[in-house]
This record gives structure tokens, sequence and C-alpha cells, in this order.
């Protein structure tokens, strides 16, 4: 296997193996062949020239390079000439036998880890999680992800909203992502019946170009936006599709706004670690404040950073206390959005965005306007919507819900803590 060539349409994690031991570069590919989720662009067993190097990152665009490291110090120059001619582009050595000298002037070549050849599966696994993180963990800071906590808490709405008032308000232009493939509801709300949809884009994200992504977008509302397709769902993507959406579209939008399905997969999961910003939208039920803590623990399994996940109240309406659900999800509220069933009924009837006049018009502007960097001062009425004065006592005659699975949950805290249920004081 001198020089060997795959198709360049690639669904899985896109690679090249370059080395001059043969046995070691059979030894990959055999290994990389049964998978589904990455793809071998090409095999070389040399250390190419610069120039050939160039040429060969340019054509493949490979996620990963795969180098021998050995005793010559050719290994650590490719490594480096790799480094310069992508930085989106991770390195992984391998070998037989490589000394702790030669590791170290590996490490500071850019590779992130060295492999012994044979190696087992689960090793490779690491080493691939390994190369990726640091890419994972540069966020990019347009993207602005929207989940619910549970399905029917208004996400998508609120999604739909926010992103009109950014590209209407505050002249940003803005695209939306549907990503959930099953049960999009974007063509309903805005009365569209879209050619193309975000399945086309996945599709085709290794060969994504301005011009091809002009026929794939439809504009609506001042939105450019990937709906989801009716009748053409498809859940056979690998993450590296999303990844090398989101890598193309982020440098052409001021925003993207993804909406998400309520349950993150291993595909989106490549949304949300490398989202600015995910926003859990639950509602002040019961149910749905409990799922959206869950949310919050499944995001950081997936090792998204907390400090980039917040919780967003929708439909709030006065007198339900902000204090109560925060001390429930264990950490402060995003934003709360009032409740306007009227309103948001009126804008899907009319297949539009929610009227920007109305109160939760003027709160999604509001939201905008926060994720835009632009400070402003708040209306009176919008103050009380937002930060939900008055609030309720928990010891109220008529106690809400969740304030009695509140003072269940003191309760409880004080019995294991050993001390006397002690009832809280009442404002």
């Amino acid at each position: 296997m001198n020089d060997r060539t795959t198709n360049r349409r690639m669904r899985g994690l896109g690679t090249m193996i370059l080395g001059p031991t043969q046995e070691y570069t059979d030894y990959l590919y055999r290994q990389f062949a049964t998978r589904r989720d990455i793809e071998v662009f090409k095999v070389l067993n040399e250390y190419p020239t610069l120039h050939h190097l160039v040429r060969l990152i340019n054509s493949y665009e490979p996620e990963v390079v795969f180098l021998e490291i050995g005793k010559s110090d050719t290994a650590i120059r490719t490594a480096r000439d790799v480094q310069a001619a992508s930085q989106s582009t991770a390195v992984i050595g391998f070998g037989e036998d490589v000394t702790p000298e030669k590791r170290y002037e590996a490490a500071q070549a850019g590779v992130t880890d060295i492999l012994r050849i044979p190696c087992t599966d689960e090793a490779l696994k690491r080493a691939i999680g390994r190369a990726l993180e640091l890419e994972r963990t540069r966020a990019h800071e347009n993207v602005i992800a929207f989940l619910p906590a549970k399905a029917g808490s208004g996400a998508t709405t609120t999604a739909l909203n926010v992103a009109a008032s950014l590209a209407h308000e505050w002249n940003k232009k803005v695209l939306i992502l549907e990503s959930d493939l099953h049960s999009g509801l974007l063509p309903v709300l805005l009365k569209l019946d879209p050619k193309q949809s975000i399945v086309d884009a996945l599709e085709l994200s290794d060969s994504l170009e301005d011009k091809i992504w002009e026929g794939l977008v439809t504009k609506a509302q001042g939105l450019d936006l990937l709906p989801t397709p009716w009748g053409k769902a498809n859940s056979h993507f690998t993450p590296w599709e999303y990844h090398r959406l989101l890598a193309f579209a982020s440098p052409r939008y001021d925003f993207v706004i993804v909406d998400l399905p309520e349950v993150v997969n291993d595909c989106t999961e490549a949304i949300v670690t490398r989202a600015a910003r995910v926003h859990i939208v639950c509602t002040s039920e019961n149910s749905s404040v409990f799922l959206a803590r869950r949310r919050i623990h499944e995001l950081e399994a997936r090792m998204v950073r907390q400090d980039r996940v917040q919780v967003l109240l929708n439909r709030y309406q006065q007198g339900e206390s902000l204090d109560e659900i925060e001390l429930l999800i264990g950490r402060k509220l995003a934003g709360a959005l009032p409740n306007d069933y009227g309103q948001v009924r009126a804008a899907t009837a009319a297949g539009r965005v929610v009227d920007p006049a109305c109160a939760l018009g003027r709160a999604y502007r509001r939201f905008g306007a926060q994720l835009a960097g632009i400070d402003l001062l708040p209306e009176p009425d919008e103050k009380e919507a937002l930060e939900g004065a008055p609030k309720r006592s928990p010891t109220d005659e008529n106690p809400s819900l969740i304030s009695t699975m509140l003072d269940r949950l003191r309760k409880t805290l004080d019995k294991v803590r050993g001390e006397d249920t002690v009832k809280p004081p009442v404002r």
C-alpha cells in the first residue's frame, strides 16, 4: 500500500494516514475499514514534502492526520507542517517504541497522542477524543442553541422569535438551523414549503460553497432557515456532518440559532459542545422544571461547559416565584418570557413571528439585545415581567405545586443533615 486514495465523499471523521512503515499503515487502515464513523481519504507510505502535504490537506481537508513517529526528525517536521497548513486538523502519532524524548518533541510539535501499534479499539477512541477535545472547547461564539426541557416547552417558538428580533431590531444576519429531524415545526409556524432542508445541507457538508449554500437556505421573515424536511427525515448522520455544517455557516452569519430536540444525541452533541450558549427552555410546570435540571446534567455528561448552559423560563405568569424555580433548578434564570398564548396563536395562524409591540415581543427584543451585547433600560412592565414581581411566598394559603415540592425538598435536606425541620419564614 504505497499510496491509497478513497472517494472524497465522506460521512464519518475524515482522516489521512502518513508513515513509511507499511505494516503500521496497513494495520491502521484495517482498523478503520470496518468503522462507519471514520473514513480514510489517503494512505501515504512516506513523509510528504511541505508542498505535497499542503496539497493533500487542501484537497481532502482531514479532521485528523495519523502520523508515524519514528527515530528521525522528519515526522516532527511533518507534524509542524500539518499544524501550519491547517490549524483545525488534529495530529495523532503512532509507532511501536517511541522514546520519552521523541514523545516530548512530538507534543511540542502539536501531536496530541501517540498510539502504540498494535492498539486496542478503546485506545484509538480515547486518542481521537483527546485530539478533538481542544477543537471542541473552542466555541463558535455566534452559535446559540435552544433546547426544550420537555416537549412542548416552546423552545422552537422562542428560537424563532429571538432570531427574528436579532434580525429586525438589531440588524443582524441570522441563520436558523432546525436540528430536530423528526419533529421540527418551523415550516408549520411560518407556513413554509421549503424545497431544501437541513438534511440536504448535512448530506453536502463536505462540499459546501457559497453558490450551493444559496440554493439550500430558505428565506423568510428576514431570516435564512434550514428547516426540517417533510417526509425526508434521516437519522443516519454522524457528528462530523454537523461539525462541518457549523464550520461552514458560522463565519457567514452574525448569529446561528439552533433549535435542538429535547434529548441531545451523539450527532447534536457536535452542536452543544461548540455553541457559545445553550439555553434550556422550560415552563413553571413542575415536570418541566425538574426536567430542566436533568437536561443540565445530561449536557454536563456530554462535556458541555457549564458556564455556557443557561435556563430560560417561558410562559411566565405574574405571581409565580422565580426564587423557587431557581432553587429547584440549582442556578439563576437567564430570563423569563411572559405567557401570551393569544399572541403566539395569532402569529402561527398568520405564519409570522410574534408582534414585536406586545409584551412578549418586547421580551424577545430584550433577550435578543442581551445576546447582541446591547444594554437596554427596562420599561416598567418589562421589568416586572422579567424580574417576576410580585413573588408568591411559599406559605401562602394556596401554595403552588412547586412551593409544595420545595417544602418537601427542604425537609429532606434537613433530615439528611440530622436537623429538625424548620419552616421557611413568611416574607
